[in-house]
């Protein structure tokens, strides 16, 4: 019986060719997608926005951040942008992203300064974080701060951080005084680990340090602070009692159960003349 051979239609070609075939078009595709979209005029970058910046010039910003409008918008590498802002020692950290279709933001926050160093006859701005911002003349400085001085204080170049242990120990005392506090001081003087003499805008003095300086001057007051260590400082208030009777002595803790343990043997306490808890923010008790 004779029979009919027949020949393949579309429908009956193998899928593979067909998945390839698809596989190329969709390539074609996506490239002249991303071909039109680098090459549009339409995200040209128009526009670059700086924000956060107090004391640099937004001029300054764009030039260190190295982009420039005119390319395209995904064409900017911020990535790169954002590494050479950090080099500025001013910038404390910098983020950049992309605001469709024409725009690039460049958000810094820039370090404060918080003291002067005085080194070599030279006056440097400083960070709370130690780090050196840029050398400034006595009359043109931009706000008012206190001076940090001191033996072994030593600043460095712009963007270097202070690692000697006398400007650390400043620092740290200058941290922990509220904002409004720090520009009612003038000096911080750090003559040794155990002696930091704050200088008053008042010419009034607060002294931290050993009981070794009472014999230097005359005190209004002493405030001993006590913490986990509840016997040192109680000797300490004790010996100082018996040799400046006339000098008010005060202790401070910050827990009220540390108050009725010592207070179960008075004669512990008798170099005090008061006893304050204070368990809230150090720094209100600083602007005390």
């Amino acid at each position: 019986m004779p029979t009919l051979t027949g020949y393949p239609i579309a429908d009956d070609l193998p899928e593979k060719p067909r998945f390839f075939w698809k596989t190329v078009f969709l390539a074609i595709v996506v490239v002249f997608f991303f071909y039109a979209l680098f090459n549009s005029s339409f995200l040209q970058l128009k526009y670059i926005v700086v924000q956060g910046n107090r004391h640099l010039k937004e001029r300054d910003v764009i030039k260190l951040a190295g982009i420039n409008p005119g390319i395209n918008i995904f064409q900017a590498d911020l990535r790169q942008g954002r590494e050479n802002l950090l080099t500025h020692p001013l910038i404390k950290k910098a983020t950049l992203y992309r605001r469709l279709p024409a725009t690039v933001v460049i958000d810094i926050t820039e370090r404060e300064p918080i003291a002067v160093i005085s080194d070599r006859d030279r006056l440097l701005l400083v960070d709370e974080e130690g780090y050196c911002l840029e050398e400034v003349k006595e009359g043109f400085l931009r706000e008012k701060l206190p001076f940090l001085t001191g033996k072994g204080i030593r600043s460095g170049r712009p963007g270097e951080k202070i690692v000697d242990s006398p400007g650390q120990l400043g620092l740290n005392y200058m941290v922990a005084l509220a904002p409004a506090l720090r520009e009612k001081v003038a000096e911080v003087h750090v003559a040794s680990s155990q002696n930091v003499i704050f200088y008053m805008a008042d010419h009034y003095q607060v002294r931290f340090g050993g009981i070794e300086k009472l014999e230097e001057r005359y005190f209004n007051l002493i405030i001993i602070m006590m913490g986990a260590d509840t016997v040192t400082p109680l000797k300490m208030a004790s010996r100082i009692k018996g040799e400046y009777k006339h000098i008010p002595l005060y202790l401070l803790v910050n827990n009220s159960y540390i108050v009725n343990e010592i207070e179960k043997n008075p004669t512990t306490i008798e170099g005090v003349d008061k006893i304050f808890v204070w368990n809230g923010e150090p720094k209100i008790f600083f602007s005390m």
